[in-house]
């Protein structure tokens, strides 16, 4: 099976796994993510102001800040993204023992809708199309892979198969691109697949590769995106500050595997949590 992974992301730029966690076994993790959601909404304890409600994401959902009350919570979400479920796919995408990275809740804006815009995440980090251009067709080793797992009932996510492997066609780069970007919303993308999505599937794409998501106010999107790395490729940034991981017990009474997967990531970044503090 773990092959099968593989083989389906390098062909095919993404990964569909349906029913890893049973649906029932979703629904305490989706109450836990909600509730954790209004606390941020009221008050985010990286900025201390409130979250914004229009937005699409979350990040750190296991912060103690949002579990002083609450334990058993941040036990059951640490357990989860340690699900050995879940890291036989990372693991078999990027070929080894991956490292825990960030996780990230994404949620409906409140009022505006949005219908999400076609781009590739390269070209964010490399704006000249020229080094977009080289890094597609280097097809560089994947590094990183973030695993959707949806608590509800979703179809937000759209993909185009293949387009890791290679450049925009005409077509791709006037919806990507052209004109200032104005119809890079577009529903008429070519070969787009949207993933339909129930409560414990798990689906994952290349970001090299064509894709968006479509946030819109009238459809619930509550859906963890769980980020892992290659340990040889981890990155001391935003993402991997979580300092918290370092308060004394903070593994207590988290399953054993899970109190080895963290620690492995503990030891990687706890220097770098010193400097930063």
């Amino acid at each position: 099976m773990t092959n099968d992974y593989y083989k389906q992301w390098e062909s095919n730029g993404y990964i569909n796994v349906p029913g890893v966690i049973p649906e029932d076994e979703c629904k305490p993790y989706l109450e836990i993510c909600n509730r954790v959601l209004d606390s941020f909404l009221e008050n985010n304890p990286e900025s201390g102001e409130p979250g914004y409600v229009n937005g699409h994401s979350m990040r750190k959902i296991e912060n103690s800040a949002y579990h002083e009350t609450h334990r058993a919570d941040q036990i059951a979400l640490l357990d989860l993204f340690a699900d050995p479920r879940i890291l036989e796919i990372a693991n078999a995408v990027l070929g080894e023992d991956v490292l825990y990275r960030c996780s990230t809740y994404w949620y409906e804006p409140k009022t505006k809708h949005e219908n999400g815009n076609w781009h590739r995440d390269v070209q964010f980090t490399n704006p000249d199309l020229d080094e977009q251009r080289k890094i597609i067709d280097d097809n560089p080793p994947q590094t990183g892979i973030q695993l959707f797992l949806p608590l509800v009932e979703s179809s937000d996510s759209e993909y185009v198969p293949g387009s890791h492997l290679r450049w925009d066609t005409p077509e791709e780069f006037r919806i990507r691109i052209e004109d200032d970007q104005k119809n890079n919303q577009t529903d008429e993308m070519p070969n787009a697949l949207r993933f339909h999505l129930k409560p414990g599937d798990v689906a994952a794409f290349n970001a090299n590769g064509l894709h968006r998501g479509r946030y819109h106010t009238d459809k619930k999107r509550r859906s963890l995106m769980l980020t892992y790395t290659s340990p040889s490729y981890a990155k001391e940034d935003y993402f991997t500050t979580t300092p918290y991981f370092s308060e004394a017990g903070f593994l207590d009474d988290l399953k054993p595997d899970s109190q080895v997967f963290y620690q492995r990531y503990i030891d990687h970044f706890a220097d770098f949590w010193k400097s930063e503090t």
